[in-house]
């Protein structure tokens, strides 16, 4: 039986995908992690249907600009075209399906297929071919010859694509999650850039393993990193509050999520936003009054972190604290590209805000490496867990296994910050890390893989 034959949620061996998930238990089978066929469904029905991050626009700044990036499983050439607009085109010849752009980015006025030579614009549009008459006839009718071009929306100096037609806007998609987007990308007069290319390495583990945890696993902050404190890279107990003393806000509606950190204890050594927003410079932070609501500004005015965000199915934004002994602050984006069932590629860039001085920049970008770069000090630690949760479901026992998710407790808002009630929108969770954004994330993506084809 073939992928296009299936519909709704039964596998090729007449598994039923809903059996694979136990939604009273909280608990996924680890052939969820590793099946290929339904990695191959992951393709079409997650990465098929939603709007998928594919870099900054500080990257295209200029008309000509362009980058090679992967939509779902797909090369795409991401361009800004001579009106100034975002293309996202398929990197596939409208003529014989040959790869039309080989490197990683640059500057081009045109695209030439290397097999036929057909020429295109940074908009799809198909320019030039050899033996034009000959092929075309006296009509000369290229208009339906073109580059395949997915929709776009651009957010924040963020740019996001879909191939699906029928997808809500972006603005529907993220819905009220837009709040807390404003804070991390709508909060200056200008928005943040590369401090230059992506750093790109591959993991060997499913990409739900990576997205899993940034959906709102503070728990293992205080055991998988806990080495970070001892050698002091991270103050005392700082750790320990991520999973202690943190606030989620998830969309059950979307699987959107943010996890905070109440960093109350700290604000009367380093400042509220000093804690909040480190990679803002402070003549900078004077914007934040004006482009955010009053009720945003009480988050990052009680010293309450906005540190990692999670957009369904795979785009995270990580706030870096600048700790004593680290160079600076800093602020980094990343996407996991799936590529196999047991292989993930991962992209990280990182950010700054386009008024740092150049060594400022180095600087932050610095942290960044350090960090969450490829060989960065907490990424490290998270590639091994991964690697060693995928080796083990992928084993003929440990794939009917299941991976648990049991920590819960009812949503509450009321009194969870110093000043009273939280502010934004979503099912809020404040104190110790539990499991239920990150079981939000899960059942989005069982609502999505279920749905008829």
């Amino acid at each position: 039986m073939t992928i296009e034959a299936l519909s709704g949620s039964l596998l090729a061996d007449g598994t039923d995908l809903r059996e694979l998930v136990d939604v009273e238990r909280r608990a996924l089978s680890g052939r969820v992690f590793s099946d290929q066929e339904i990695f191959d469904l992951e393709r079409e029905r997650i990465f098929g249907r939603t709007w998928v991050f594919l870099g900054l626009e500080s990257e295209i700044s200029e008309p000509g600009d362009f980058v090679t990036r992967t939509l779902g499983t797909d090369a795409v050439i991401v361009a800004r075209d001579h009106s100034g607009a975002v293309n996202v085109l398929l990197n596939v010849c409208a003529h014989r399906a040959a790869q039309v752009c080989m490197v990683d980015g640059g500057k081009a006025d045109t695209f030439r297929c290397p097999y036929h030579g057909w020429v295109y614009d940074p908009a799809g549009r198909l320019v030039a071919i050899p033996a034009e008459r000959e092929f075309l006839g006296d009509t000369g009718d290229k208009s339906e010859f073109r580059l395949q071009r997915a929709r776009v929306a651009t957010y924040g100096g963020l740019i996001f694509a879909t191939w699906d037609e029928t997808l809500p806007s972006f603005e529907d998609y993220i819905g009220d999650f837009k709040w807390y987007l404003d804070v991390a990308f709508g909060s200056l007069d200008k928005p943040l850039v590369v401090a230059g290319p992506p750093q790109r390495f591959v993991t060997k583990a499913n990409w739900k393993l990576a997205s899993d945890n940034f959906a709102g696993d503070g728990y293992h902050a205080m055991t998988l990193h806990a080495s970070m404190g001892d050698i002091g890279v991270a103050p005392g107990g700082f750790l320990d509050k991520i999973a202690g003393f943190a606030f989620s806000a998830a969309m059950p509606e979307t699987g959107h999520s943010i996890t905070c950190v109440d960093l109350t204890a700290f604000v009367p050594m380093f400042g509220a936003l000093e804690l909040a927003v480190p990679w803002i410079p402070p003549d900078a932070r004077p914007q934040l009054e004006r482009n955010l609501l009053p009720e945003q500004m009480r988050l990052l005015n009680n010293g309450v972190f906005p540190g990692i965000g999670m957009l369904f199915p795979n785009f995270v934004w990580l706030g870096l604290v600048r700790f004593p002994g680290t160079p600076a602050a800093g602020f980094t984006v990343r996407t996991f590209m799936p590529v196999a069932p047991d292989r993930t590629e991962v992209w990280s860039w990182a950010l700054v805000h386009p008024d740092l001085s150049d060594e400022e920049k180095r600087q932050s970008a610095q942290m960044h490496t350090l960090t969450f770069g490829a060989s960065g000090i907490f990424e490290q630690d998270d590639l091994a867990a991964w690697a060693r949760i995928q080796t083990s479901v992928s084993g003929g026992q440990g794939r009917r296994q299941y991976l648990r998710y049991p920590s819960s407790r009812p949503p509450s808002r009321s009194g969870v910050l110093p000043d009273g009630d939280w502010p934004g929108p979503g099912d809020i969770w404040g104190g110790f890390s539990t499991d239920d954004s990150i079981w939000y994330w899960h059942m989005k993506w069982l609502e999505l893989m279920t749905a008829a084809g």
